[in-house]
């Protein structure tokens, strides 16, 4: 899939967490390279994106946003744990 500003292709899993990331940001042109905090998230926002990541049954808590502000690697974090 080629569903973001750079053409990288991304697993179906990335662009799920893809699309919760533009709704909490309300960013429509997002990359799995782009940095949560540098596009404005805060912790409120990464309270929400944490609530929306667990009702599409994602294993993700607050502080994995602040350790892996990126969609590839928090992505990649989930899946070895």
């Amino acid at each position: 899939m080629d569903n973001n500003k750079n053409s990288i292709t991304i697993s179906e899993q990335e662009n799920q967490f893809l699309e919760v990331w533009r709704q909490v940001l309300e960013m429509p042109n997002l990359s799995v390279e782009d940095n949560f905090f540098e596009l404005g998230g805060d912790s409120l926002r990464a309270k929400e994106l944490v609530e929306k990541l667990k009702e599409m049954d994602y294993q993700v808590e607050g502080e994995d946003i602040f350790n892996c502000p990126t969609i590839k690697s928090l992505v990649s974090y989930i899946n070895s744990n």
